[in-house]
């Protein structure tokens, strides 16, 4: 079997391979990257309720007043330093000054309600295992982004 033969093995059936790439040894572990990415949205999400928790509150509460169910809106968490929660609170909040955030020592979120069509587009193009959980679920989720992982979970 060629080495690009096993490459192709390789990928078709997730197994590790290496390859050189522009003289460095590359080693593509679709495995060890699952793991890294599964350890790294339990740390994200352990990190959002912990200094989050109030606001994910006060917006199911608001989202409860307003009558909005789990397919009109969910609770929206993102980094705007992040490189992709940086796009998306551009997008919900063009224009803010988050840099008085900065100034404060503090990492800027973007919170709020958003709605669920718009955000299930933007993880369909983002993660689709986050998209999946989304759409699965019979609750008001929260949507963060955060350490370029995208991570849903129920409210």
């Amino acid at each position: 079997m060629s080495y690009a033969d096993m490459k192709v093995y390789c990928e078709q059936n997730g197994l590790a391979y290496v390859e050189e790439v522009d003289g460095e040894i590359v080693l593509h572990d679709p495995q060890a990257m699952a793991l890294f990415r599964a350890f790294a949205k339990d740390q994200c999400r352990r990190k959002i309720i912990e200094f989050q928790s109030d606001r994910i509150d006060h917006f199911k509460n608001r989202a409860a007043t307003l009558g909005q169910g789990p397919k009109a809106v969910v609770i929206g968490i993102f980094n705007v330093d992040d490189e992709y929660g940086g796009l998306i609170a551009n997008q919900l909040m063009p224009g803010f000054n988050w840099q008085e955030i900065r100034d404060k020592g503090e990492t800027p979120y973007a919170r709020g309600l958003v709605d669920y069509g718009w955000i299930a587009d933007v993880l369909e193009k983002l993660d689709k295992e986050s998209h999946q959980a989304l759409i699965d679920s019979k609750e008001l989720c929260v949507v963060v982004v955060d350490d370029t992982i995208a991570l849903v979970f129920p409210a």
